[in-house]
């Protein structure tokens, strides 16, 4: 089976969306781009994928910088097409 999934320029191209549109307080940026983070934020571009839609991201308002949702999409060459082996034990 094939699956569109984030490559790791599209990592990178989150990483830098986050930082540009993360909000701050005291405590520091509203929003992680650790490795964990962006594992999620790039699940969440493939799951959008998944549905159909372009590999789309959102930040609520309460994490960015300007105070309203922001959205980004992901560029094509920041996607790769691979092929994903089903696991033999889900079937038995």
């Amino acid at each position: 089976m094939k699956m569109k999934i984030v490559n790791e320029k599209g990592i990178a191209a989150l990483k830098a969306w986050i930082e540009a549109t993360r909000g701050e307080d005291e405590a520091g940026p509203l929003a992680e781009t650790d490795a964990r983070a962006l594992e999620a934020w790039a699940a969440e571009a493939e799951d959008s994928m998944l549905a159909g839609n372009e590999p789309m991201v959102e930040m609520s308002e309460w994490h960015t910088r300007s105070h309203l949702p922001e959205t980004f999409t992901l560029p094509e060459n920041c996607i790769e097409i691979v092929e994903v082996r089903e696991n033999a034990e889900a079937n038995t």
